[in-house]
């Protein structure tokens, strides 16, 4: 240790309490990463769904939506 102003300075501290915040940004980094890839996927599955639902709702129910009522 070394006093420097009235301040402790511990330099070996000091790098390790470094390296731990480092590593806790790169480790919510690639936390951050993987969510990401999983709302992404979901986010596509949701667009097929989205994309398949009138043939899906045709195949359940064909004669809906054929014909129109019009009375004048």
């Amino acid at each position: 240790m070394k006093k420097q102003g009235g301040v402790t300075m511990d330099v070996q501290q000091i790098s390790m309490t470094m390296a731990q915040a480092d590593l806790m940004n790169k480790v919510s980094a690639s936390v951050m990463g993987k969510v990401l890839d999983s709302f992404e996927s979901a986010g596509q599955g949701v667009i097929k769904m989205i994309n398949e639902a009138p043939t899906m709702e045709h195949s359940v129910s064909p004669h809906l939506g054929s014909t129109i009522d019009i009375r004048v």
